[in-house]
């Protein structure tokens, strides 16, 4: 659990960096902030899904666990 906790923080905060980034990207950004500005965005977008895997695993674990207990 603490392995998912420390997850979720490093998604907050990386959250946190891409709004920074995307307040601060000038008017007239160059194609290289917009780049860099899509790859934070990739990047997060992985790590969400990398999350909603080990969310759905570990309801499925309490789900058998509970199953087994009945």
């Amino acid at each position: 659990m603490q392995g998912l906790q420390s997850r979720l923080t490093s998604a907050e905060q990386q959250y946190m960096r891409l709004n920074s980034a995307v307040n601060s990207l000038p008017p007239n950004a160059s194609a290289q902030q917009w780049l860099a500005l899509q790859q934070q965005a990739y990047s997060m977008n992985e790590n969400i899904g990398v999350l909603s895997k080990l969310v759905g695993q570990a309801a499925n674990g309490v789900k058998t666990v509970l199953q087994t207990q009945v």
